[in-house]
C-alpha cells in the first residue's frame, strides 16, 4: 500500500502537503512536485518550515503570510484559500493556488495535523489576466469611440450604450439601459430620409434581431418628447453563439446630420451653378455669334477700301507713274505695301479668331510627311537662300492634321525669316522626350534670337521683339501656334539668345504621350 501511495504522489503534478500545528507549526510532508515548483528541496523545508514563504513574491507575501497564520491559529473556523506568485531561483514567476483542508483529529481528539494542496495555475492565470486586459482595452475603445454603439438582447431590449450613443440621442444611462422595444417606439420616431415614419419592424434594431445586416444605411430619427431630429447612419448585425442561437445584436450609429445638410447644400449650389452656367453659355454663344458677324462685317468693310487703295495705287503707278517724280512713286509704293500688310493682318486676325471655334479632329499624323509638306509650302520664302537643314527623329503624333500643318508652317517660316541676316543659316527640326514621357517637338535656328527677359511676350497677339523694317510680319503667327497647341492640350515654350538663334518647343497633350 505504501508503494502504491508513493507512486501516486510521485505522479501527481500538484503539491500535496501536511503540516502539524501543535505544539508548533511544522511541515510534516510535501510531495515531490514541491521541489520542481518551488525550486527548494523537501529536506530544507523540513528543517525550516517557513522557508516556502521566502519564495512568495514580495508583493504577495504579507497577504499570504497573514492568511496562513490565521488558518494555522484557527483551522476549524478559518480557511486558507489563496492565489499568489512564486519567484523561482532562476527569476521566473509562477502563479499558484493553495487550498488548506480541514484539520485531522489526533488520537486524543485534539486538532493536530492539517493537509492541503497547491496547484500551478500560471497558464490559467495569465489567460485570465490577458482576458481582463483585453476587456479593459476594449471597454476603453468603446468608451472613446466617436460613433455610437448600442448592444441589444435577442428580444430587442437595449442593454448597453456607449457614451457617444448616449450623447447622440441626448439620453442619460438610467433612461437608456434596459429600454424595451415598446419604450423605444414611444420615445422615438424612425423615418426614411423623405420624413415618412417607418413601421417598427423596419427600424434598425428589429431588423438586426431578424438577422438582417445593415451597412451605412441612413435614417431620420426624431424624439417625441423634445425638439430633436438627427440623421443617423446605421451599421450592425446579430451575433450568434456556437450553436447558432442569437446572443446579442450590435448597432453602430454615426450622426451624419451635418454631412447630409452639406450634401443637400452642395446639390442646391450645383443646381444653381448649372443654371447660371447654362444662362452664361447661352449669352456667350449669342455674343460669339455677334462677334463673328461683326468680325466678318468689319473685315469686309476694311478689305474693300484696302483693295481700292492697293488697286488704284497700282493703276496710278502703271499708267501715270512716268509722270510722277521718284518721290511720288516711292509714296505710292509705301501706300501699296501698307495696304497689303493691313490685308495680311486682317487675314491673320480672322484665322486666329476662328481657331477657338474650329472643330478639332484628332488622328494619327505622320510628322515627317507633315514637316515635308510645310517645308514645300515655304518655297517662295526660302527662294535664293542657302539654308542648311538638319532633320532629326520625328515620331508620329496624334492631332488635327490641318492645324498641326499650320503650326509647322508658322514655326519653319519664323526660322527662315529670322535667319535671313545670318551668313550661314542653319535650321534644325527634331523631337525629344520630356521627364513625364511626352514627345516634345522643336524647331531650332541660328538667327537673330531674342532676349529671354522678353520671352513672355513672344506668343501675344501683335507682340514683336524686332522692328518691322528688320523682319516683316504681323505679330500673330506665334499666337496662332500657341492657340493650336493649347487646343491639343499641349504646351509651347521658347529659348533664345540675342544673335545666337532661338528654339521653339511644343507638346500635344496626354493623347500623344507614348504614341510610337
Amino acid at each position: 500500500m505504501a508503494d502504491l501511495f508513493t507512486q501516486f504522489v510521485a505522479a501527481e503534478r500538484h503539491v500535496l502537503w501536511v503540516i502539524d500545528t501543535q505544539p508548533r507549526e511544522q511541515v510534516h510532508y510535501v510531495s515531490p512536485a514541491f521541489e520542481s515548483l518551488w525550486g527548494l528541496s523537501a529536506q530544507a523545508l523540513y528543517a525550516d518550515s517557513r522557508l516556502w514563504l521566502d519564495r512568495v513574491h514580495p508583493d504577495d507575501r504579507d497577504r499570504v503570510t497573514t492568511a496562513f497564520a490565521c488558518w494555522v491559529a484557527s483551522p476549524l473556523t478559518t480557511c486558507f484559500d489563496v492565489e499568489y506568485r512564486l519567484v523561482r531561483p532562476d527569476g521566473s514567476q509562477r502563479w499558484v493556488h493553495s487550498l488548506g483542508h480541514p484539520p485531522l483529529a489526533s488520537a486524543t481528539h485534539h486538532v493536530g495535523r492539517c493537509t492541503g494542496i497547491t496547484e500551478d495555475i500560471t497558464a490559467r492565470k495569465l489567460s485570465d489576466l490577458a482576458l481582463v486586459d483585453s476587456q479593459r482595452r476594449l471597454a476603453a475603445v468603446v468608451a472613446n469611440m466617436t460613433e455610437g454603439l448600442i448592444i441589444a438582447s435577442p428580444e430587442g431590449v437595449l442593454r448597453e450604450w456607449n457614451p457617444a450613443a448616449l450623447a447622440q440621442h441626448e439620453l442619460d444611462r438610467v433612461v437608456a439601459d434596459g429600454m424595451t422595444p415598446a419604450k423605444v417606439s414611444a420615445l422615438f420616431d424612425v423615418c426614411n430620409l423623405a420624413g415618412e415614419r417607418l413601421p417598427l419592424r423596419r427600424w434598425p434594431i428589429p431588423r438586426l434581431v431578424a438577422g438582417e445586416v445593415l451597412k451605412q444605411e441612413d435614417f431620420l430619427v426624431r424624439r417625441t418628447d423634445i425638439d430633436w431630429q438627427r440623421v443617423m447612419s446605421c451599421s450592425g448585425s446579430r451575433v450568434d453563439d456556437a450553436q447558432g442561437r442569437p446572443e446579442f445584436v450590435l448597432l453602430q450609429c454615426s450622426d451624419v446630420t451635418e454631412r447630409r445638410r452639406t450634401e443637400q447644400e452642395v446639390v442646391r449650389l450645383n443646381s444653381e451653378l448649372e443654371k447660371r452656367v447654362a444662362e452664361r453659355t447661352a449669352e456667350l454663344q449669342e455674343a460669339v455669334k455677334e462677334i463673328e458677324a461683326f468680325s466678318y462685317s468689319v473685315s469686309h468693310d476694311l478689305r474693300a477700301p484696302l483693295r481700292a487703295l492697293d488697286g488704284f495705287s497700282q493703276v496710278l503707278l502703271e499708267e501715270h507713274g512716268r509722270l510722277l517724280p521718284d518721290e511720288g512713286r516711292r509714296y505710292l509704293g509705301i501706300i501699296r505695301s501698307t495696304a497689303q500688310k493691313m490685308g495680311h493682318l486682317i487675314d491673320d486676325l480672322l484665322a486666329f479668331s476662328r481657331l477657338g471655334r474650329q472643330a478639332l479632329t484628332r488622328r494619327r499624323v505622320n510628322s515627317l510627311q507633315l514637316v515635308g509638306s510645310a517645308f514645300d509650302s515655304l518655297a517662295a520664302q526660302r527662294e535664293g537662300r542657302q539654308i542648311e537643314w538638319r532633320l532629326g527623329e520625328l515620331p508620329d503624333c496624334n492631332g488635327d492634321l490641318a492645324l498641326l500643318r499650320q503650326v509647322w508652317i508658322n514655326l519653319l517660316g519664323n526660322a527662315i525669316k529670322y535667319t535671313s541676316q545670318s551668313p550661314k543659316a542653319i535650321i534644325e527640326v527634331g523631337s525629344q522626350r520630356t521627364a513625364d514621357g511626352a514627345t516634345e517637338f522643336f524647331v531650332r535656328d541660328n538667327g537673330a534670337g531674342f532676349d529671354m527677359q522678353y520671352v513672355h511676350k513672344l506668343f501675344g497677339v501683335f507682340e514683336r521683339l524686332h522692328r518691322s523694317d528688320e523682319f516683316e510680319g504681323t505679330g500673330v503667327g506665334l499666337a496662332i501656334v500657341q492657340r493650336i497647341v493649347q487646343r491639343h492640350g499641349g504646351v509651347v515654350r521658347a529659348e533664345g539668345e540675342v544673335g545666337r538663334g532661338a528654339t521653339f518647343f511644343f507638346t500635344l497633350g496626354e493623347d500623344d504621350k507614348g504614341l510610337e
